[in-house]
């Protein structure tokens, strides 16, 4: 019987068998790993998540002030004048409001009448202002940067 040399383990990583190979690539972390569609780590795409949810945070509360100003300033005209209806007290603390909104770069609210319809005899009727917002308050993150956050390990 000849002797026979059996070889050992061979040559295998030093993580193991189980290991992805992208872990074993130059960038060892996840964390640093960059996805493919977007270019950006996992820390980017937070980084960038947690800018917009500030921004947001600092719009609500900015939207908070106009909405006090709003209130302040109709209170307080009608108050000085007496002859003064809701409606337009409530027009005044629209553009005070307006104001704060313009100086803090967020959306204005404008302000509009319903449209008439057709009333049989022609008859008219008080109605009430509408109120509509000329873009959106708070913004989302964008949906590639989410899904690279929570995709990335």
């Amino acid at each position: 019987m000849a002797y026979k040399q059996k070889p050992g383990r061979g040559s295998m990583p030093k993580t193991g068998r189980s290991v992805p190979p992208t872990l074993m690539s130059g960038c060892k972390s996840p964390m640093k790993q960059k996805d493919p569609k977007t270019g950006m780590t996992k820390a980017e795409a937070g980084k960038e998540i947690e800018n917009v949810l500030a921004e947001n945070a600092r719009r609500v509360a900015v939207e908070a002030l106009a909405k006090s100003d709003s209130s302040a300033v109709a209170s307080r005209a009608m108050t000085l004048d007496k002859t003064l209806s809701k409606k337009m007290a409530a027009r005044k603390g629209n553009e005070a409001a307006n104001k704060r909104r313009k100086q803090e770069n967020l959306p204005l609210v404008t302000r509009g009448q319903q449209p008439q319809s057709g009333l049989p005899g022609g008859v008219k009727f008080k109605r009430p202002d509408i109120y509509s917002r000329d873009g959106q308050l708070e913004k989302d993150p964008k949906r590639s940067t989410v899904m690279t956050y929570r995709n990335s390990r």
